[in-house]
């Protein structure tokens, strides 16, 4: 990271701080998960998908090197504009955490790193999924960019856009359809709520119809 003459390295050193112990929680949490929650071969019903944890991971590699090689590495000379990106950047780490983290807790025993219907499987609508279906892909989402704004990187902002929302997209499209075979009421709650964001004005629009 190359710095301007006005612009402190303590403030990078911050940021990167920042990512590094919200990373070291996410991946702590997901060891727990697959401790004590990952159970392959005791569901009532299974699917496998190409998009899995060990393909998030190397994606998450293929993030790790292209922020390692500064080959995306965009030199911004305006100390405001690399100040306010790494803020932003930080502030995306951290609620993407704390979001990540918020939706496991609510999902605990639910969780499988492949497509599993479980026998006391249930479906989940409280904390954060009452307001995203997807919120640990939309946590990474936000972690991820987070990151890119940190380093400055665009070839790992557009990695994002072009690999990893597409990768998330598809997971969550074939644990909808599982879901709605299972669950009556899935249908109803995908209808009040966003797949990574959470559905804006979404009373106003029902007060005008």
């Amino acid at each position: 990271m190359y710095y301007s003459a006005g612009l402190k390295p303590g403030i990078f050193l911050t940021a990167n701080i920042i990512a590094v112990i919200c990373t070291s929680i996410l991946i702590l949490a997901i060891i727990f998960d697959f401790i004590i929650y990952h159970k392959p071969g005791t569901g009532k019903s299974e699917k496998r998908s190409r998009v899995a944890t060990g393909t998030m991971v190397l994606y998450f590699l293929l993030f790790l090197v292209l922020i390692k090689s500064h080959l995306g590495y965009l030199k911004i000379t305006h100390d405001w504009i690399l100040i306010s990106l790494m803020f932003l950047g930080g502030i995306l780490v951290i609620v993407g955490c704390i979001i990540n983290i918020s939706g496991r807790i609510s999902l605990r025993h639910n969780w499988s790193d492949q497509i599993v219907i479980y026998h006391d499987h249930s479906h989940v609508k409280s904390g954060i999924y009452r307001y995203i279906r997807h919120p640990l892909y939309s946590s990474l989402i936000m972690m991820f960019t987070g990151g890119a704004f940190i380093y400055t990187d665009y070839l790992a902002l557009i990695s994002i856009f072009g690999i990893f929302i597409p990768m998330v997209f598809i997971r969550g499209r074939q644990e909808e359809k599982v879901l709605m075979t299972e669950f009556p009421g899935y249908r109803l709650y995908k209808s009040q709520t966003g797949m990574f964001l959470p559905i804006l004005f979404k009373k106003k629009k029902q007060l005008n119809q």
